[in-house]
């Protein structure tokens, strides 16, 4: 992955129309221009963007961006990997690319693999009843609120060896690492980044299986409004708490 000469996201020159998931082309112009020769498509994730942030769907946003980036050998950087690729059929991949609970070692016996399993989220409450203050005091509705919220998701680099393992977690980072600024972008993340690399070690699940465990950060907020209710709402809610009315 060469992505040296962009380096800053404002740089990249999205795809026709303005779409709020657009082809992504780090082909960068000037005389640098030989120096990006990656691309990476958010298209297929367009209709993921309006529901976000959703535990589940950044869990989906990162399986779909593995599949792809494995599913065509120019974009794996490191060479001995580029036969490692990944297919929908699971009986021809050579990379199985799921949730962690979808993993089975005698189904994928020593294939290697990567396996996504999400953390926790911390929901950080802001402010009386999470409202957002600023410039809205003197405005009763339509109140607006916002909420962030703090997760992680780990992508377990499976392999037969410690170095295959290595090598898969190696790739992993490297892309999260050189386009989280484009996905943080794209997606609405306050924050996305690689947090940590483990160490490689044994599974518990399958003495022949290496793993390497690659923790990604992130952060999100949530804003909504409430809109005051008609006249006609407020006097069907007086019924509903008085019936005798």
């Amino acid at each position: 992955m060469k992505t040296g000469c962009c380096d800053d996201p404002d740089d990249i020159q999205f795809g026709p129309g303005g779409d709020p998931c657009p082809v992504i082309d780090l082909g960068c112009q000037g005389p640098q221009a030989d120096c990006c020769d990656i691309s990476i498509d958010f298209s297929s994730l367009s209709d993921l963007c309006p529901l976000m942030p959703r535990p589940q769907l950044v869990t989906g946003i990162l399986t779909q961006w593995m599949r792809l980036h494995f599913s065509d050998p120019s974009h794996i950087e490191i060479p001995l990997l580029r036969s490692y690729i990944w297919t929908a059929d699971d009986t021809t991949s050579k990379l199985p690319i799921e949730s962690v609970f979808k993993w089975n070692p005698a189904m994928t016996e020593a294939r290697p693999g990567i396996f996504l399993k999400r953390g926790p989220w911390k929901v950080l409450n802001l402010g009386i009843d999470n409202r957002k203050m600023a410039g809205t005091l003197d405005w009763p509705y339509p109140r607006q609120y916002n909420v962030f919220y703090q997760g992680s998701l780990t992508l377990f680099c499976v392999g037969g060896e410690s170095l295959e393992a290595e090598l898969i977690a190696t790739e992993v980072y490297r892309e999260l690492v050189g386009f989280g600024p484009i996905a943080r972008k794209q997606f609405g993340f306050v924050r996305f980044n690689v947090a940590d690399i483990g160490e490689v070690s044994l599974l518990d699940e399958s003495a022949e299986h290496f793993v390497v465990p690659v923790v990604v950060s992130y952060g999100a907020q949530d804003t909504w409004q409430i809109c005051p209710p008609s006249l006609q709402e407020l006097q069907e809610f007086g019924l509903y708490l008085n019936p005798e009315r």
